[in-house]
């Protein structure tokens, strides 16, 4: 069974959909050997099995479930983030109060994968257990390298008025089944930020909505995506 069946099978469960990205390309994922946890839940594991094929796992506004590889994956349905135009503040921070010198993955009944930050200067050191007995070194030296890439990325915070699309875009889109019009986490879409010299197509890490009787916002976390690939 692939990883997108195994999801599609767990999710047609709970009465669950799962689409991968892009649309109508097939199957993408390779076949899971082994699929068990141990102190984890079923979404975690799902989401470092994706990981180990160089997928992202996610779920959307809807309800439903996205799998899909970060490159060249840029949203169709018109989202955008431009100085000017719909951003109202902009926050740039770096992120390394989630790093860690060492990051140490087990798996595949080998020895300890290690991969060392020499950007982060302590003593702190994160231990990976991947529970799958036939993982090949090569995904556990991925899993490694790449938890090290997301934590010491450097992250710019936006925020924008409303939680989506505007209206005029929605109707625009027409049919709007499997189409996102929500502002969703790791969404990959342009910005255009010339104040902060940013230019590129990002990944959306974090989206926080409000609202209230005057309102509707949402603050909105972008990540570069080579953190993911």
């Amino acid at each position: 069974m692939t990883l997108y069946e195994l999801i599609k099978t767990i999710g047609g469960r709970f009465g669950i959909a799962c689409t991968a990205l892009p649309l109508n390309q097939g199957d993408p994922t390779q076949k899971v050997a082994v699929f068990s946890w141990e102190n984890e839940s079923p979404w975690a594991k799902l989401i470092t099995e994706a990981d180990s094929q160089g997928f992202i796992f996610t779920s959307n506004e809807a309800g439903g479930l996205y799998i899909w590889k970060p490159e060249g994956t840029v949203r169709q349905e018109g989202f955008h983030l431009t100085e000017g135009r719909n951003i109202k503040t902009i926050e740039w921070k770096e992120n390394g109060a989630e790093q860690y010198h060492e990051y140490m993955v087990t798996g595949g009944g080998g020895d300890p994968v290690s991969v060392i930050d020499t950007t982060c200067n302590t003593n702190r050191v994160l231990t990976i257990n991947l529970t799958n007995p036939e993982v090949e070194a090569e995904k556990i030296l991925r899993r490694a390298q790449t938890e090290m890439r997301r934590r010491k990325e450097n992250r710019t915070t936006v925020t924008v008025s409303g939680w989506g699309l505007s209206d005029v875009q929605i109707t625009t889109l027409g049919e709007t089944i499997r189409k996102e019009i929500f502002w969703t986490p790791n969404l990959l879409i342009p910005i255009s930020m010339p104040s902060v010299g940013l230019q590129a197509n990002l990944l959306l890490a974090e989206v926080e909505q409000e609202a209230d009787t005057n309102l509707m916002s949402s603050t909105i976390t972008l990540v570069n995506r080579e953190a993911y690939i």
